[in-house]
């Protein structure tokens, strides 16, 4: 998966090609102090609760909160297929 997020003229990679089951990102909480790397999640033991983007979230400190925010997903391997079920921003 190739996961981007992007607000006020500001985007952020939070993964590149990460591979991994199909529940690797359910429940994860993405922060730039997190102790297990997004490369790393899928080599870990059990589900990883918090995990850092390979960019820092620390580049929208100091946006303005509101306004649109964009996820983008893409799934770049072939023959097989996902669906975001929701996510959200706090």
């Amino acid at each position: 998966l190739e996961i981007k997020l992007s607000h006020a003229g500001r985007t952020i990679t939070l993964s590149t090609d990460t591979i991994g089951p199909a529940t690797l990102f359910n429940g994860v909480v993405w922060n730039d102090s997190a102790e297990v790397p997004v490369t790393q999640a899928r080599y870990q033991a059990s589900q990883p609760g918090v995990i850092t983007a390979e960019g820092a979230l620390a580049a929208f400190i100091g946006t303005d909160p509101n306004g649109v925010w964009t996820l983008e997903v893409k799934d770049t391997a072939t023959l097989d297929t996902g669906s975001l079920n929701n996510w959200s921003l706090e």
